[in-house]
């Protein structure tokens, strides 16, 4: 069959023989990367991990409504600029932003993208992790990985970022608690705000963000049998796609080479 030229950004498909009707398939899409090789702590080293603590609402101040952002609490001290906390009975998450007059803190509400809720005095509030800053950003847009200092952790880091797309992307990796020390995410991450680092279970528990062979594609795809070709440093690549037609950040390229910073990835694939 023969090919004709075409401008996708003009609205033009893929043509087949003159006077043919024109696949579905709007264009082919070319990605060319050059990523830098992974490793288990590319965006953040060792983050020692807090140790948990629980404070009582005071009746006076205690997020009754969802424009409310004081939260008073009976103890004073412990409490620092960049703990998040629960309510024991609700789902929201608070991150504290200010203490301008301890126990009173100023706090982010729905943290985390989890939902405004109604809170009762005297509630027991927890801590449920500390915001941590990334140290670095993903070079392309590529999915993360954890990796824990001890068998035996179980807990879930959050991520806060953005995908391929510039869009709020949330998600957690967690520790699998069965001696594998590293755990894989599966979304692939344009950017890095923040990181929730979880409460130790044991003294000196670590958490190291570190970043994988696998890359996130622009686009949604609904079948990996799009994928028409696939080069690294300029041969056949062994390596594999998962798509979704949904959710872009799932549709990722698993590299069969080794990344370098320098060895260019391509791949073409035909996009809606």
């Amino acid at each position: 069959m023969s090919l004709y030229p075409f401008n996708p950004f003009a609205g033009h498909k893929i043509q087949g023989v003159a006077g043919s009707t024109a696949p579905k398939r709007a264009f082919i899409a070319h990605y060319d990367q050059a990523p830098v090789a992974s490793g288990p702590a590319t965006v953040h080293a060792a983050i020692a991990l807090p140790a948990t603590y629980a404070k009582t609402a005071a009746a006076d101040t205690f997020l009754a409504t969802a424009i409310e952002t004081q939260l008073k609490v009976t103890e004073a001290g412990t409490v620092a600029v960049g703990d998040v906390l629960k309510d024991a009975a609700q789902d929201e998450w608070v991150l504290v932003t200010s203490i301008a007059n301890a126990p009173i803190y100023t706090v982010q509400r729905a943290y985390a993208g989890t939902a405004v809720k109604a809170h009762l005095a005297g509630a027991t509030w927890n801590l449920v992790g500390q915001r941590v800053l990334p140290t670095t950003q993903p070079d392309v847009p590529r999915c993360l990985s954890t990796t824990c200092n001890e068998i035996d952790m179980d807990q879930e880091l959050t991520i806060i970022g953005k995908n391929a797309a510039g869009a709020d992307l949330i998600t957690t990796i967690a520790c699998d608690g069965a001696g594998d020390l590293l755990a894989l995410g599966t979304a692939a991450y344009k950017s890095i705000t923040e990181l929730v680092a979880p409460c130790q279970k044991d003294a000196d528990e670590t958490i190291s963000v570190g970043t994988q062979n696998v890359f996130g594609l622009v686009h949604k795809l609904d079948s990996a049998v799009r994928l028409l070709v696939k080069l690294f440093d300029g041969a056949t690549d062994g390596g594999s796609l998962a798509v979704s037609a949904t959710v872009l950040e799932s549709n990722l390229y698993t590299l069969s080479g080794t990344a370098n910073g320098t060895k260019h990835v391509e791949l073409f694939y035909l996009v809606n």
